[in-house]
């Protein structure tokens, strides 16, 4: 069961702001979880305010994923995984040198005939299976990279490694400020942008940079004309702070889980006091105020609609979610009212300076910035002056049957 507090928390904030910041520390709802995914720590429905997330993929490997509980909201995009790209590899590699004005071309390989792997691993580019050739750069200049593949295809994820080659022996100051610019382009029709970077050791003394990109399609246009016209290119533009001979390792690419037209994206993310209710598993959902203590705060106008959230292009949900509140609640307005009589040391020493030091575990209704205690909700008090000491216990929770545990503490002067 569930509990109600309304806190009108502007008024609030602004009347004790002279006093001690109120600490809000709301609670949060489940935070979404992608296709063949992993939430790490364990899963569940309920978060506290300032529980971080992170999510581990199965296939395609992701940067780290992370999404913070913040005043009952989750920061950080959403979280998506996908499949691996495969049968697209490198068939055409030429590198120009733009450090000059005009273009220098370094090399160019056609035609190339990628040996094949032992070991399964979709990837489009692995330095080892092209041993003829050395896709390598030997100073520090700003270089474009030309590159075409055996055929089209639709690219949400790309990941490259470059091997910076006897790295291990420079200085360590040149290698605490060593960095690797890299800029890429898969389609007219999407934008690339750059996620993560790591490093590792590797081959040759080497340091390996791994960087990984995500590429966004403009516009939901723009996505089905990439999915009618999938492209066979990608153009790196690569410069590195240092002087240090590095080659290309590996290029991998990902992709939406399902196909094209109908994405599989997992678990859709719910608000605090929603569920949801399956139309198709891991593509299409409803979404409900949680159970019979809590109700939809929509406006009777709207409400014929239904509310659901549907995966499309690129695995993004799309749709709308109730306004959900608690129905039942505690009493806290004869709390908040003596809460706003700030202490003041010219006034009486009869007027008593107790203030609420935090509001913990509530549900934050983000429409208008309305608190509401649940069950399990903890009021914190304090005294405004340090010339007073608290008597009695500084926490009341809400309980089950509407009402506060124990009784409201004073503050006596010293």
């Amino acid at each position: 069961m569930f509990i109600i507090i309304t806190i009108i928390t502007t008024l609030l904030i602004s009347e004790l702001s002279t006093i001690k910041s109120l600490e809000l520390r709301a609670n949060c709802g489940f935070p979404g979880k992608p296709y063949r995914s992993k939430i790490i720590p364990e899963e569940k429905s309920v978060y506290d305010e300032g529980e971080t997330v992170s999510f581990q993929c199965s296939d395609y490997w992701s940067p780290p994923q992370m999404r913070k509980c913040v005043n009952g909201v989750w920061v950080g995009p959403p979280a998506r995984c996908g499949n691996f790209v495969n049968n697209v590899e490198l068939n055409d590699a030429k590198l120009l040198d733009m450090s000059f004005g005009l273009p220098i071309e370094k090399f160019h390989y056609r035609n190339i005939n990628l040996t094949s792997m032992e070991k399964y691993l979709p990837n489009s580019f692995l330095s080892h299976r092209y041993p003829k050739h050395r896709l390598r750069v030997t100073n520090d200049h700003e270089f474009m990279w030309k590159l075409n593949f055996t055929r089209p295809a639709v690219k949400l994820f790309v990941r490259v490694n470059f091997n910076f080659i006897n790295f291990t022996l420079l200085d360590q100051a040149i290698k605490n400020n060593f960095s690797f610019y890299i800029d890429v382009e898969i389609s007219p029709y999407r934008t690339c942008n750059l996620d993560y970077q790591n490093s590792n050791a590797w081959n040759d003394n080497g340091n390996r940079i791994d960087s990984y990109f995500t590429c966004e399609a403009h516009s939901y246009e723009d996505l089905q004309r990439d999915l009618e016209n999938p492209n066979n290119y990608m153009i790196m533009r690569t410069k590195s702070s240092h002087n240090l001979p590095h080659e290309l390792v590996a290029i991998f690419f990902g992709n939406v889980y399902g196909n094209d037209s109908e994405p599989i994206c997992g678990e859709p993310e719910t608000d605090f006091g929603q569920t949801y209710r399956v139309r198709q598993e891991h593509r299409d959902y409803i979404i409900d105020c949680l159970d019979s203590q809590w109700k939809d705060a929509t406006p009777n106008t709207y409400k014929h609609f239904i509310n659901h959230q549907k995966c499309i292009g690129d695995m993004i949900w799309n749709g709308t979610k109730p306004k959900c509140i608690p129905i039942r609640n505690c009493p806290i307005q004869k709390i908040l009212n003596n809460n706003r009589r700030n202490f003041n040391e010219n006034d009486t020493m009869d007027k008593n300076p107790l203030i609420v030091d935090s509001i913990l575990r509530y549900y934050n209704f983000i429409e208008n910035q309305t608190i509401y205690a649940i069950d399990g909700t903890e009021i914190v008090y304090a005294c405004a002056s340090v010339d007073y000491i608290l008597v009695g216990k500084d926490t009341r929770t809400c309980k089950r049957d509407m009402t506060w545990s124990g009784i409201e503490p004073v503050c006596k002067s010293e």
